[in-house]
């Protein structure tokens, strides 16, 4: 508990009044760190809940696409959803362009806390790392806390933006996922 209370802290950063502190502090819940038997966010064995990964890569689309279970694969034992038949062969030509970065938990609190928060799958940046790969980075916002905001702001402060908080996250998640 004193682990989620700190977490909690963090993410308000103490602005806000006690009576929304008390509120956010019943739904904590839903930032504590559990025990995930995989190292994809995953939901009766479905990657990000059936989310189109290809989908994230096209510059058209803004929000995420539902995938369907007839053009689904599986991967390292777990199952994708794609849109299209087109995304789900280019899914299976190069999956590591399109998995997302943390097995699709939230990258602010892999950097920040190294925790596992799940996401709204419409909060997401493309990002290029230190070695010039895009990668798909997917952010909690619910309850009046958007990390993807945080780490926008976070990243401006940085020498390298963005890079330098990918490479802090990507040393948290060898760590997490060492077992």
């Amino acid at each position: 508990m004193k682990q989620s209370i700190t977490i909690l802290k963090n993410v308000l950063h103490l602005t806000f009044a006690p009576t929304l502190t008390l509120l956010l502090i019943f739904f904590v819940g839903s930032l504590t760190q559990a025990k995930y038997e995989s190292k994809v966010n995953t939901k009766n064995g479905v990657a990000l809940n059936g989310t189109d990964l290809v989908e994230y890569f096209k510059k058209e689309n803004n929000k995420a696409i539902k995938g369907l279970k007839e053009n689904s694969t599986t991967y390292n034992k777990v199952t994708y959803y794609f849109a299209s038949k087109e995304n789900l062969n280019a899914f299976k030509k190069d999956p590591s362009k399109y998995l997302p970065a943390y097995g699709g938990y939230c990258a602010w609190a892999i950097e920040e806390s190294s925790e596992y928060v799940p996401v709204d799958y419409d909060s997401y940046l493309i990002e290029e790392d230190e070695e010039g790969k895009k990668r798909l980075l997917l952010f909690y916002n619910k309850f009046f806390i958007n990390t993807k905001t945080k780490w926008i702001k976070k990243s401006k402060k940085q020498d390298k933006g963005s890079k330098a908080l990918i490479s802090k996250a990507d040393s948290n998640w060898l760590k997490m996922t060492a077992n």
